[in-house]
């Protein structure tokens, strides 16, 4: 049940930022892991006891309510707010329609109770199985980046879902061969024009 295992990772969690802040380090820095914004319910690895339901919200709340002030700990927030018209659900739709996915961290921060607290997004992106092609994808995020993550002072980075894999070419931004597909053309210019110094 995912109230055990949010019991589990609060604990963890706690443990471990208590342990990497003792050493008084202020480079160290802390943060969760990002988490799926859908999930389940119970799962039963290989077998049939699968139950589809919730979101990182319940999750984040059963690990509070295990660990009360958990979320104090952390000096960042890891999110993974993929593209979406839904919260949990509706992935990979057009740019259009994908703000309550992207905005998902902020839903997150809200119910940890730390709505300013820095946000690394790092897993998110379109994937041609959505529906959308190399170029649209390109655009997509593009925008993403101009319209959301370069302006909202919370966010620290993005790392989409994925650079190179021929296991998951679907998400890539260059090919198992290194040659680059349109989205990573695109984002390295605009990094290139945004961020001086960066480029050659």
């Amino acid at each position: 049940d995912y109230h055990t295992v949010a019991a589990e990772y609060a604990a963890m969690m706690r443990d471990v930022a208590d342990a990497l802040h003792a050493i008084g380090d202020v480079c160290i820095k802390v943060t969760n892991g990002g988490m799926a914004p859908g999930g389940t319910v119970n799962c039963e690895c290989g077998g049939d006891g699968f139950t589809p339901g919730i979101t990182s919200r319940e999750f984040l709340t059963a690990m509070n309510a295990a660990v009360p002030g958990v979320f104090d700990r952390l000096d960042e927030f890891a999110t993974h707010s993929y593209p979406a018209e839904g919260e949990g659900w509706g992935f990979f739709v057009p740019y259009d329609r994908a703000g309550p996915g992207l905005n998902y961290f902020a839903t997150e921060l809200t119910t940890i109770g730390r709505p300013d607290l820095p946000v690394l997004i790092t897993e998110t992106g379109w994937t041609t199985d959505g529906g959308g092609n190399r170029d649209q994808i390109a655009d997509w995020t593009e925008s993403t980046y101009r319209d959301l993550w370069l302006t909202d002072s919370r966010i620290l980075g993005v790392m989409p879902f994925m650079l190179r894999d021929g296991s998951w070419d679907n998400f890539a931004w260059a090919r198992t061969d290194g040659t680059t597909y349109p989205v990573y053309d695109r984002i390295r210019a605009l990094r290139c024009s945004t961020i001086p110094g960066r480029c050659p």
